[in-house]
């Protein structure tokens, strides 16, 4: 009885909460709380609030702003606060508006939905006018008075200056500052990462977000006061010509001429008192961007733009043989956009004859690390009467002496000589080529095979009854089912290891044994004299590479290179030298082997 009573009272108040909850939602109200009759400023933050009330707080709720994006108008969705009281209260959307013109501005328009419910706000109209100007606050922007060209870096300097009567109202206007600018987002833009935590920095708003300029600060005295003047410096790359006008800075603060203490009584931390906004601006400049001049560009001009290039070369190796791959490394340095720095392989403006040398046909990307540029570009030399990689050039067009300017690296001298090749009593069989040696390879054959066909005689299926009765005394068709399966499996086994023995990858095997005769060359080299067993280990190492042309061989190539070195130096050879490469060449051929 009295569980039943429990569950009318549950059920009562549950219908009793739906009911109320549906009132509530019946009622609920949307208002605006924004301040229309004041004028407010342009580029300063504008907050506003949309409220619904009376409505539960398990309701799927939602208020969004639908108005057309627009460069003049930025609104910005804030934080969503809710109060209430047995479950039914208000929800606040709050809203902040950024005005980049002055006059009327309509924001808007809001949708608010409450479950299936949809309300539509009309825009709301605000006031903008300029925020006034403050003498005591100067913004200046500085450009090089040269002419500037396309892909040009070009440094500029933005300075920042205010006068207070306190520390206090100096560092209030600083933590407010904001400088923005169309120009910020014209171009691409460089800045000089901070190197310190402290390090002061000026804050600059773009598109991208907000840029902290590395900036450093002084006194300064003008009209008899004491300015404090911020200076910072970036650099722009601009990527198109034409002409751009009204390039002007602007800027946002607060000036505070009263404090109060923040904190408790002994605090040193301060709140300004009616803090009043204020702006100020650059002087409109106007931008030239020239293209660059086709008249006398040389043909290996690539786009680089700048001064103080420079340019150096080096090879892996100096002595090769027709056809041997050589590492071409170039470094590219100077003032100016590495990024547009490359090296023509093709074409009339190509940096080597393909009469004479293998080239990719592809220009190479290039690495930017530590203010340099650098190439790899794998070549061959391709005619034995060779004996030099001619000077490459380097082009770019100096944008202060508007003139193009060339420079070249010095020569590498090469010493090419004829390509290998290989007869065939070089080519090496898995057969016997002697006849000492084909008895031994006819028994070793006839061993083996003797061995699988007696593999076979104790396999064979055993078909005397009295055997297969052995054990149990009585004949059994589940046993005699069993044997017969056991003994199939087992034959097909055999006849599969007899199979894969018969059929062993001959390829595999040459490859291993000219592996082996290579190590036995080399170590017969040891024996010779310094320069012959040198030589003896490169033509080794050679005839391995023949005969493994797709297989990895830049170690062995390295160990020929060092080998015709050492050959070829004025000084003496050590023989300890000699083993030790004969010992890597060893180890380079059983690890190469082993990868097979």
């Amino acid at each position: 009885m009295r569980a039943s009573v429990h569950c009318i009272l549950v059920l009562c108040v549950a219908g009793l909460c739906c009911l109320t909850s549906k009132q509530a939602a019946d009622a609920q109200t949307v208002r605006v709380t924004a301040d229309t009759e004041s004028t407010h400023f342009v580029g300063v933050p504008l907050s506003f609030e949309i409220v619904i009330s009376d409505v539960s707080m398990f309701a799927d709720a939602n208020c969004e702003f639908r108005g057309k994006a627009s460069s003049d108008i930025t609104v910005r969705q804030g934080r969503v606060s809710k109060q209430s009281f047995n479950g039914v209260g208000s929800i606040r959307y709050g809203f902040e508006c950024i005005s980049a013109k002055q006059g009327k501005v309509e924001v808007g328009p809001f949708k608010v939905s409450v479950g299936d419910q949809e309300v539509e706000i009309k825009p709301i109209v605000f006031e903008f006018g300029e925020v006034p100007a403050d003498p005591n606050m100067t913004l200046s922007l500085k450009l090089p008075n040269s002419r500037i060209y396309v892909g040009q870096r070009v440094p500029l300097e933005v300075e920042w200056a205010i006068y207070g009567e306190s520390n206090n109202e100096v560092n209030h206007a600083f933590n407010r500052l904001e400088i923005r600018s169309r120009f910020f987002d014209m171009f691409e833009f460089t800045d000089t990462p901070r190197t310190r935590r402290d390090q002061l920095t000026l804050r600059i708003a773009t598109k991208r977000g907000a840029a902290e300029l590395v900036a450093d600060q002084k006194i300064e005295e003008r009209n008899g006061k004491n300015f404090l003047v911020v200076t910072a410096k970036r650099s722009f790359t601009p990527d198109k010509s034409g002409v751009f006008e009204d390039i002007q800075l602007f800027c946002n603060s607060q000036r505070a001429t009263q404090f109060r203490n923040a904190g408790f009584a002994f605090s040193s931390r301060y709140e300004p008192v009616n803090p009043k906004p204020i702006s100020a601006a650059s002087s409109p400049l106007l931008l030239e961007v020239l293209p660059i001049p086709t008249a006398r560009r040389p043909a290996g001009f690539g786009g680089a733009v700048g001064e103080s290039f420079a340019i150096q070369a080096a090879t892996n190796r100096s002595i090769v043989r027709v056809g041997d791959p050589i590492s071409l490394d170039l470094t590219v340095s100077g003032v100016g956009n590495l990024t547009e720095v490359s090296i023509p392989l093709t074409g009339e403006s190509a940096i080597l004859d393909r009469e004479y040398f293998d080239v990719p046909n592809e220009p190479p990307t290039g690495n930017l690390a530590a203010g340099t540029k650098q190439f790899k570009i794998p070549i061959r030399v391709t005619d034995e009467s060779i004996t030099e990689i001619p000077p490459i050039p380097l082009s770019w067009f100096n944008p202060v002496k508007e003139e193009f300017e060339t420079i070249y690296t010095k020569p590498i001298a090469l010493q090419v000589k004829e390509a290998q090749m290989l007869d065939n009593s070089a080519i090496v069989s898995t057969q016997p080529t002697t006849p000492e040696e084909r008895p031994q390879a006819d028994e070793k054959t006839k061993k083996s095979r003797n061995a699988v066909q007696l593999n076979a005689a104790n396999l064979a299926i055993q078909t005397d009854p009295t055997l297969l009765l052995a054990a149990s005394g009585v004949f059994h068709f589940r046993t005699l089912h069993w044997v017969f399966y056991g003994a199939s499996i087992a034959l097909i086994l055999t006849a599969f290891v007899y199979r894969k023995m018969g059929t062993k990858d001959p390829e595999r095997s040459q490859s291993k044994s000219l592996s082996r005769q290579t190590q036995a060359q080399i170590d017969s080299a040891l024996s010779a004299e310094p320069a012959q067993g040198l030589s003896d280990i490169a033509e080794a190492l050679r005839k391995w590479i023949a005969e493994n042309p797709e297989g990895p061989r830049d170690s062995l190539e390295q160990l020929i290179s060092q080998c015709e070195e050492l050959r070829f130096a004025s000084a003496a050879i050590d023989s300890s030298r000699v083993n030790a490469i004969a010992s890597e060449a060893k180890e380079s051929i059983r690890s190469l082997e082993a990868r097979r």
